[in-house]
């Protein structure tokens, strides 16, 4: 539920809030274990840093979303990830 709380905050326009529920979901993921999921919270801040200009912030957080697709194997997310993660260091 963090999660989907937090892109509905980014959409309002309340990025304080959508960058909280984020992180908020990451913890509460996983600590049920769910490492997919984790790794999207993990992509999707990556993403809202890389549009705010922080661009190191954003590859590392990247990177770790990247280990956590690779780890589940899910090929496009990871692709996403690295992609996200090349960008921020050009």
């Amino acid at each position: 539920m963090a999660h989907a709380r937090a892109l509905v905050a980014s959409a309002r326009g309340n990025y304080a809030g959508m960058a909280t529920g984020l992180v908020a979901a990451e913890t509460a993921l996983g600590a049920l274990g769910y490492r997919v999921w984790v790794a999207r919270a993990q992509l999707d801040r990556a993403k809202w840093l890389a549009r705010q200009g922080r661009l190191g912030e954003s590859a590392q957080i990247a990177e770790r979303a990247a280990a956590g697709f690779a780890y589940v194997g899910a090929a496009p997310m990871l692709g996403r990830a690295r992609q996200l993660s090349e960008t921020a260091f050009r």
